[in-house]
């Protein structure tokens, strides 16, 4: 060993053996000639215990501390510090993300989300702006009236079957044809409450004027 350092709690050097040139100390970061170490994303000057500039991170009230954005070390260097310049760290040197970055990279998804709804909502409000609405209203009242003659033919056909399974089994060709006539009426119905969802749905799209 040639050389040793011995600092306060915040990094001011107090006494030194040696004369090894040698830029980094406190902490083990890198020191400019000016005394400020250089901690990544902000320089931290010892002497005073603070940053020189603003934590991009207000801080959160979760962590009371973290609302003061000159401090170092969450104002406790003996027992964390702060590698990154953006948060404290226990154990210290220890390296990883530091929480609130993670909280900032959450943001800014919400953030992107949210400018794409907007857009969406935006081009749907252009889209919409030059329909006919008396016709999308009448589409629209077509189309719901055929979901409701869908769900009619379906539900009567499924009962026709459930209860022709449920009595007591029967070959006569009479009880045969009233079960198939009655499905085919409960299929026809259902069939054209589909075509009037479909003619439902081309009115809608006609009374709107295409982007093209």
């Amino acid at each position: 060993m040639t050389d040793t350092y011995a600092y306060d709690a915040f990094g001011t050097l107090r006494s030194r053996t040696g004369t090894t040139a040698n830029e980094f100390t406190f902490t083990g970061e890198q020191t400019d000639p000016a005394g400020l170490q250089y901690l990544r994303a902000r320089y931290y000057d010892p002497s005073i215990g603070r940053f020189w500039t603003r934590d991009p991170f207000s801080g959160t009230i979760a962590d009371p501390m973290s609302l003061n954005r000159y401090v170092y070390g969450s104002n406790n260097p003996v027992m964390v510090d702060d590698p990154w310049g953006l948060c404290s760290k226990w154990p210290p040197n220890k390296w990883g993300d530091c929480p609130h970055k993670a909280a900032e990279k959450a943001v800014g998804v919400v953030q992107g989300a949210g400018r794409r709804v907007v857009e969406v909502v935006k081009d749907l409000g252009a889209t919409l702006a030059g329909c006919d609405w008396r016709r999308m209203t009448g589409g629209l009242v077509l189309s719901a009236a055929g979901t409701g003659l869908v769900a009619i033919g379906v539900g009567a056909g499924a009962i026709v079957v459930g209860s022709k399974g449920a009595a007591a089994p029967s070959t006569g060709g009479t009880s045969l044809l009233l079960t198939l006539h009655s499905v085919s009426v409960a299929g026809a119905v259902a069939g054209v409450g589909f075509i009037a969802i479909t003619q439902g749905i081309d009115v809608m799209t006609d009374a709107c004027p295409s982007k093209e």
